[in-house]
């Protein structure tokens, strides 16, 4: 097994190893499962988890999924993403009576790109995460924002309200106003027709006078 170089990131408290051949890598990740002990100076013992650089290898849960669907229909929907490894069916713990599927599926993978926490598979939707996954947007089902920041959202422009009001106090309000008005101009109508009438009048007392 060749190594081309080991890089140390103190800070993030990282190892880096480039290998020469990818095969060596492969065989690690298989062999550690991903994970492995390290044994201090001290005795302390720290568990130290193995992946690949970047997206890499990750382990994740998928829920939701019923028990007749086909591994191969899962492969060919999460394959876009990256290498599936493997898909296997999680079992109760052994303090429950029957140690049987439990409906969770364990898949791992070697991700190009990041995985949605939700997908449709088979006609069925069904639920993932892992560790570092980013948000998915519910609107437009892209990574990396949610439904109250998707760019594909309506957006609801501001309109001033007073000039669109349409609530029942002021149709309420206008209906009163209405008749307000149809009432002052029959009034004023009425008081016209009288003001002839009497100058109709005086001239024919005036005469007789």
């Amino acid at each position: 097994m060749e190594i081309r170089m080991i890089q140390m990131d103190g800070f993030k408290r990282h190892v880096y190893i480039k290998f020469t051949e990818e095969q060596s890598m492969d065989k690690i990740l298989k062999a550690t499962g991903g994970q492995k002990e390290h044994k201090h100076e001290t005795g302390e013992i720290t568990q130290v988890t193995i992946e690949i650089a970047g997206l890499g290898f990750k382990k994740f849960r998928i829920a939701n999924l019923p028990p007749e669907t086909k591994v191969h229909d899962i492969k060919a929907s999460l394959s876009k993403y990256g290498e599936v490894r493997s898909i296997r069916e999680e079992t109760w713990a052994s303090v429950f009576r029957y140690k049987v599927y439990n409906g969770i599926l364990i898949a791992e993978m070697r991700l190009q790109m990041h995985l949605q926490s939700h997908m449709t598979i088979a006609g069925n939707d069904e639920l993932q995460s892992y560790d570092g996954q980013p948000p998915t947007c519910y609107k437009c089902n892209q990574t990396g924002h949610q439904r109250q920041d998707c760019p594909r959202r309506r957006r609801i422009l501001p309109h001033n309200i007073a000039q669109e009001s349409n609530t029942w106090a002021d149709i309420v309000s206008n209906t009163k106003k209405e008749k307000r008005n149809t009432g002052i101009t029959q009034q004023t109508t009425h008081l016209e027709a009288k003001k002839q009438l009497r100058d109709q009048i005086h001239p024919q007392i005036e005469t007789r006078t």
